[in-house]
């Protein structure tokens, strides 16, 4: 997932060409940089933020695959849901990407650093 390191990645780019462009959507770009062909996906989740991913060609699928869900409140304070498609490749990186999180907090929780 590029951030705030995004020198030399498509990540403008993909702000500018999906600033109009409703929750769900995704733009596939390529690349060859060193004889390396990459792929960039940008994805915007709602109607604002676009997210950017780089990764080499085959890393995974940009079919449609699991949904976010997104949680919000209507007008009576009930939680509502929505699906939001995404790419499979996306989804995955999702699904796995707290492991490291959760690893590092049950580690803190077990040595008590808060308490500290």
């Amino acid at each position: 997932m590029v951030k705030t390191g995004h020198t030399k990645s498509p990540k403008k780019c993909l702000e500018d060409k999906m600033k109009d462009c409703t929750g769900g959507t995704w733009i596939i770009t390529r690349a060859t940089v060193d004889e390396v062909d990459l792929v960039s996906i940008g994805y915007k989740y709602n109607k604002k933020k676009v997210s950017t991913f780089v990764m080499i060609k085959g890393a995974g699928s940009t079919r449609p695959g699991e949904p976010y869900i997104a949680r919000f409140p209507d007008s009576f304070g009930n939680v509502c849901i929505r699906h939001i498609a995404r790419p499979v490749v996306i989804s995955h990186f999702f699904n796995a990407s707290n492991k490291v999180d959760s690893h590092n907090q049950s580690r803190k929780f077990s040595f008590r650093l808060e308490k500290k």
